[in-house]
């Protein structure tokens, strides 16, 4: 599936209510991994990862144009959540957590 970055970008932006333009960027690390950074916090992730985000809350595997505004809005709720895990909560509990999402501890 392919995946249009800055729309993605966009729903993750709007999702912040306060007037910080930009509270989210992306950037391309060499081996072509997407990296959502959000002041000192990054998130590394890949396209596959995205699938399988999709694959793991139950959406369909087929693509409609008419769905991006949903799997825009799924993928940016799960972005934020893994930006805020430091926290210790998730902004939005509804999207479901993969295991290879969970923090690793020695």
């Amino acid at each position: 599936m392919n995946f249009n970055l800055t729309k993605l970008l966009e729903a993750i932006n709007a999702k912040f209510s306060h007037p910080k333009e930009g509270a989210v960027e992306f950037l391309l690390t060499e081996h072509q991994d997407i990296v959502a950074k959000m002041d000192n916090v990054t998130y590394y992730f890949t396209y596959q990862k995205l699938q399988e985000v999709l694959d793991g809350n139950d959406f369909d595997q087929y693509f409609k144009e008419d769905t991006q505004q949903l799997i825009n809005d799924l993928l940016s709720k799960h972005i934020i959540n893994q930006l805020r895990a430091s926290l210790g909560r998730k902004t939005y509990p509804e999207v479901k957590t993969l295991p290879s999402d969970l923090n690793q501890h020695d």
